[in-house]
Formats: C-alpha cells, structure tokens, sequence
C-alpha cells in the first residue's frame, strides 16, 4: 500500500493504492462518498507516488468513513478490511 496522485481529465485525485494486478490497480480516492476504485494498468502512466506517509492518509481515510457511515461497523465490506 503507498500513497499516489492520479491524474485524470475530470482533475487530480490523491489516495492509496491497494493492490496492483496484472490487469487492474485498486486506489482508494480521498473523496466522498469514500470507494474503491479500478483502474486499468494501461493507465498506471496517470498514477505517481505522493510525499504523504502513508499512516498519515490512512488516518484520513478511516476519519472520512466514520464520518460518512457514522461508524465503521456500517462501512462497506471492501473500505473496512483495508482501513482496519
């Protein structure tokens, strides 16, 4: 897991990448509502390291959820087994 910046046409994303596949990357954006998002490795070319560290972004991340989802017993299944 490291922190990445994506750039797209819609704007430039910060967040963690979660897996890396050999057809797909799994980011988690820092944005609400939180969601884990897939993208095609054809694009890892979009995706570059940030200097955040990255407990410091998982913190973020697991504020974010219990923000939106009130606790996180109430957070989709995929945004808990990454933030716990």
């Amino acid at each position: 897991m490291k922190t990445i910046k994506y750039r797209t046409n819609y704007g430039v994303y910060h967040g963690l990448q979660v897996t890396t596949g050999k057809k797909f990357i799994h980011l988690i954006l820092i944005q609400y509502p939180i969601k884990i998002i897939k993208v095609p490795t054809s694009e890892a070319r979009y995706i570059c390291d940030d200097i955040a560290p990255t407990s410091k972004v998982k913190r973020t991340l697991k504020r974010m959820a219990k923000t939106s989802y009130g606790t996180m017993r109430s957070a989709p299944k995929n945004i808990k087994q990454v933030l716990v």
